[in-house]
């Protein structure tokens, strides 16, 4: 882990406030750091298992003192530990999680097996990417794509009509709850084959489904949703750990008895128009199109999607299984999470409680992987 912390400058980096501007800071000596340590029976002892995981997960960070990270290990028994990884996430995205894990399990085979360790420090940090994007934001080769999204979201609705099971309260609460179902290992392999044979993305594909879901509970034919887009399109950035996802608005016009190959190539040809012009940060696209702004409710989309395949790795001394901890909180209405790796996918619905009801979200995920078989 030191060695993680000494090679990315974004484990070092802190964010003070100069003159009313945010201002990153990277130290060059690495943080004191000590892994903590415990055992399932010496935290089970005070608290259930589950709870102490959760409450991990929600200690807050202290942007201008940092460490922005923060690490734990629990033993479960001989063969199997919970590696407990909390992050800030405004050094940290999706992306960055499999570069992570890749070097992490990279440097720990070499070390466990005492081999020299031969890797190089990389060359160009987030500081370079930030420096990099401001640059391009201001040097007007935005116009174009600024032009897009005023055509692309002009006479959008700016709200979901989603079948609510309690009042939406004049505030968002941020409140969060999350159900997760997995795919029979069946059907991933029919839907990659199916994608495959009609060039198409496993991206797409789930993403079309969950589109045709939301038009059945809505009766919308219009509909926005919210989906994080990678915004790597610079080579240098490909192995580099920071926050350089863009979540944006996807558009999509649906007609009643349509095909569902139909729906797929809509969206993937609205996901490809966005793609062209991702670099647009998504709050300058709020300021450009100026929607109707609620409190209540979160602008141009309440639902979001995200799709994350998983890296397989091979000659790995370990075996990693990625688990997301549900935190209580939401940004948005709803959201669908599909996390495949190989022929092995699961949905989970994040959703806030304070709007839709558990039975409500355990029907529509169902719902959902009924669709997609």
């Amino acid at each position: 882990i030191m060695k993680m912390i000494e090679r990315h400058e974004i484990f070092r980096t802190t964010f003070l406030e100069v003159d009313g501007e945010p201002v990153q800071k990277v130290s060059v000596s690495s943080p004191t750091f000590k892994l903590i340590m415990k055992n399932k029976q010496e935290i089970e002892e005070e608290v259930k298992l589950e709870e102490y995981i959760q409450s991990f997960a929600k200690k807050a960070f202290d942007i201008e003192k940092g460490p922005l990270i923060n690490f734990e290990l629990i033993k479960i028994d001989e063969h199997f530990h919970y590696f407990l990884f909390n992050v800030h996430h405004i050094i940290y995205d999706a992306w960055s999680l499999d570069i992570f894990k890749k070097e992490l399990l990279n440097i720990y085979t070499h070390l466990e097996k005492g081999d020299e360790l031969q890797i190089s420090d990389p060359e160009y940090h987030y500081a370079d990417f930030a420096n990099w994007e401001s640059e391009s934001l201001l040097d007007g080769k935005l116009e174009q794509s600024i032009g897009f999204w005023k055509e692309y979201l002009k006479d959008a609705s700016p709200f979901l009509q989603l079948q609510a099971d309690f009042p939406r309260p004049r505030e968002q609460t941020y409140s969060g709850n999350n159900i997760r179902l997995s795919f029979p290992n069946e059907l991933v392999g029919k839907v990659r084959e199916y994608t495959q044979k009609s060039g198409s993305t496993m991206n797409a594909f789930f993403m079309a489904a969950y589109f045709i879901l939301l038009y059945r509970y809505t009766g919308q034919k219009d509909i926005v949703i919210g989906s994080p887009i990678s915004n790597r399109k610079a080579a240098f950035t490909e192995d580099m750990i920071g926050f350089i996802v863009n979540t944006l608005p996807i558009r999509m016009s649906l007609k009643p008895y349509s095909k569902f190959s139909s729906v797929l190539k809509k969206t993937i040809k609205s996901f490809l128009n966005v793609y062209e012009n991702s670099t647009v940060p998504f709050e300058r696209i709020v300021q450009e199109v100026n929607p109707k702004r609620e409190n209540s409710y979160h602008p141009i989309f309440q639902v979001l999607f995200t799709y994350h395949e998983q890296r397989t790795e091979v000659e790995q001394c370990l075996k990693v299984e990625y688990e997301k901890i549900n935190t209580g909180t939401s940004k948005f209405d709803k959201v669908l999470y599909i996390n495949a790796e190989g022929n092995q996918a699961y949905a989970e619905i994040e959703y806030n409680p304070d709007i839709l009801s558990k039975q409500s979200m355990e029907r529509f995920i169902n719902h959902y992987i009924q669709l997609v078989q």
